[in-house]
């Protein structure tokens, strides 16, 4: 089955750490559409970006340096790859592979950053 999504995501300053909230609605085949939220934490780590659930557990890190930095996380039986692309940032894109006994898709977003009030991007 294939679908696609639309959303928006905030980057929210918090203590030492980027709030990411995205919301979203799913939109998939002969089905209603599907809302969805979902929050990281982002902080600056040792050569990386660390992500972190919003509870504070471990998720991936991007490292540093890279125009497509790739990580992995394992939720057993499951597995997350990612692979980001920021070769034309401030556009960057996020593929996921997850795996698992009862897993088996393949994400694709694509990150634009809002125009305001009709200007350039970021414009107040």
């Amino acid at each position: 089955m294939s679908g696609h999504a639309e959303g928006r995501v905030c980057f929210i300053p918090e203590q030492d750490a980027l709030r990411y909230d995205e919301q979203v609605t799913m939109h998939l085949p002969g089905q209603k559409p599907i809302p969805g939220t979902r929050s990281y934490l982002w902080r600056e780590g040792a050569g990386s970006i660390e992500i972190a659930f919003d509870d504070g557990r471990p998720f991936h890190a991007i490292p540093l340096g890279l125009t497509s930095p790739e990580a992995v996380h394992l939720c057993d039986p499951d597995r997350y790859a990612v692979v980001y692309d920021f070769a034309d940032w401030p556009v960057w894109g996020v593929t996921w592979e997850v795996s698992g006994p009862r897993k088996d898709y393949r994400m694709e977003t694509l990150f634009v950053r809002e125009k305001t009030n009709g200007n350039a991007p970021g414009a107040a």
